[in-house]
């Protein structure tokens, strides 16, 4: 900068401005951002820490110090510390403080809870972003035991918390036998929570788990954002309002052998986002849905695989459940297969109003209980929009495909394919309830409770490769329509009143625009090719 002085005065005002700003720019830059290097095997805890020479050894280093804005604290790989990682202190808004690894051996650092209540845990602490450790906590009993617990207490907004790229296992916590027991509803390999809101309202924002492998962990494999106040609030009220999660981000994250469910997500509202995760071998010890929602309001669940949920109680053992006060949560683009149950339940709650619900353009493969249940309590009220799916059901099962177990339902099923090849499947549906079905294929085998459908198709819907597909949701291709100018275009167009919502639809399973050629198809695909030349009205089109 050049500065130009015209007087001797102004000179003098200038220099002494300059002089400030150069003493202030010096305080400032004296604060620098620190990275602390941790060595089991060769540091010491009388280091310095600052460097991989001058390393410390242990978690009491670690936990004894205050860090500041922009600090990284590094583990060596392949080493391998026992108790509790609680470190002290927060960042700010773009300076987080970061944990991670260093060295060349491929283990990455191992933190052993040991039987501790927590492996690894941060209270009321924020802007924090843990990255590639490896997180055990084993014991020869149960208890109430967690892998990660990031958790806030009277506190205000809890901003930032980042785990990418950890192993989490072999986590010890507590069976949820009586599905009331706080303690084992908060076990699991991370737990995110509010302890207490009595004194201050306290609530989360901008958490994100990703590309984390959780494996072996009882109760839970994911809770976010519980609070511990109760049962739950319902969306929209100021309890709710005052104690929601937002800009929660759980994806990449393959979850396995889980005791209950895979993920229990709470409190989450429309910024909320839950997708390209892959869940098998859950509720191994209890019955659990793979991924429910509870007190959740327009959370978005998508991309997600889930199979060999081994879940015996009625319901519980699908992939996703829209839990109690679950209203306007969104359920696509996923690919449910071989899971004790099938691939949605919602259990509305009395007096909710769990309402606008939307499962579309998923893919059900060899499920065998209720694909689609509906229940609640007794004076629950909701309503569903399901509609684009493929069920396909082989000849060996013998599921309920639709179960309207309870009153107080208002469901429209539209466009969806039942692929069904068994004879001893099922529908049930509740006299009186607002059970609307329209332009979907019944084709297979017909049970007698069939639904009634002015637009139906029987005939084959002339499917790839029905019957085949495998682990992963790639493997579906089979699921896709042949061209057919009988069936190509006609399904009833579906525009979503859904508003600012970058997941709010618009495309199908395997991310094909819908419409195409002015028209919609049935099932999860979207055909891709020109339109065919057919005489015939045009199906409507509703805001849905």
């Amino acid at each position: 900068m050049r500065v130009k002085f015209h007087t001797w005065s102004g000179w003098r005002f200038s220099r002494n401005c300059l002089v400030s700003w150069l003493f202030i720019r010096a305080l400032v830059t004296d604060v620098k951002a620190a990275t602390y290097y941790v060595d089991s095997a060769e540091g010491n805890d009388a280091n310095s820490g600052t460097a991989t020479i001058s390393a410390w050894q242990s978690l009491t280093a670690v936990d004894g110090t205050t860090f500041q804005p922009g600090d990284s604290i590094r583990f060596k790989t392949g080493g391998s510390w026992i108790g509790t990682l609680s470190p002290r202190g927060s960042g700010i808004n773009g300076n987080p403080i970061i944990i991670s690894s260093y060295g060349t051996n491929s283990a990455r650092p191992l933190i052993n809870g040991n039987g501790s209540t927590d492996a690894v845990i941060l209270t009321n602490q924020q802007y924090w972003e843990i990255n590639d450790l490896e997180v055990i906590n084993p014991a020869s009993t149960d208890a109430g035991r967690r892998g990660f617990h990031l958790c806030a207490a009277d506190h205000g907004l809890v901003s930032h918390l980042h785990i990418s790229n950890c192993y989490i296992h072999n986590i010890r916590g507590k069976v949820d036998t009586s599905n009331g027991d706080q303690v084992a509803k908060r076990s699991g390999g991370i737990v995110v929570e509010v302890i207490d809101d009595t004194v201050v309202a306290t609530r989360f924002n901008d958490i994100i788990i990703q590309n984390c492998t959780i494996s072996s962990v009882t109760n839970q494999g994911i809770v976010a954002c519980a609070n511990r106040s109760g049962r739950g609030d319902y969306p929209g009220t100021a309890a709710w309002n005052a104690r929601h999660c937002s800009n929660l981000i759980i994806r990449n994250n393959v979850i396995n052998d889980i005791c209950k469910n895979a993920m229990s997500i709470r409190y989450g509202d429309e910024s909320c986002l839950v997708e390209h995760n892959v869940m098998f071998n859950t509720a191994n010890t209890t019955d659990g849905n793979t991924i429910c929602s509870y007190s959740c309001r327009g959370t978005v669940f998508q991309y997600n695989e889930g199979y060999l949920n081994n879940g015996d109680g009625r319901h519980d053992g699908s992939l996703y459940d829209a839990d109690l006060y679950s209203p306007q949560t969104v359920w696509q683009y996923s690919y449910s297969h071989d899971n004790s149950w099938g691939l949605f339940v919602q259990y509305a709650a009395a007096g909710g109003h769990d309402t606008n619900v939307v499962v579309r353009y998923n893919i059900s493969r060899n499920d065998r209980g209720d694909v689609f249940a509906l229940t609640g309590d007794g004076g629950a009220s909701s309503s569903e929009y399901i509609y684009n799916n493929t069920i396909y059901t082989p000849a060996n099962l013998s599921p309920t495909l639709i179960d309207d177990r309870t009153s107080g339902h208002t469901s429209c099923f539209y466009n969806n394919i039942f692929y069904n090849l068994s004879s001893t499947a099922i529908y049930h549906l509740t006299t009186g309830n607002n059970n609307h079905f329209d332009y979907n294929v019944f084709y297979g085998q017909h049970p007698a409770a069939e639904p009634g459908d002015a637009h139906k198709l029987t005939t084959d819907p002339r499917l790839m490769a029905p019957g085949t597909g495998a682990m992963g949701v790639n493997t579906v291709a089979g699921y896709k329509l042949q061209s057919d100018l009988l069936r190509i275009d006609s399904g009833l167009t579906i525009t979503t009143n859904i508003t600012g919502n970058p997941n709010a639809g618009g495309r199908d399973y395997w991310g094909n625009s819908v419409p195409l050629n002015g028209a919609t198809d049935r099932g999860a695909n979207e055909w891709p090719g020109a339109a065919p030349i057919v005489s015939r009205p045009v199906p409507p089109s509703i805001l849905r």
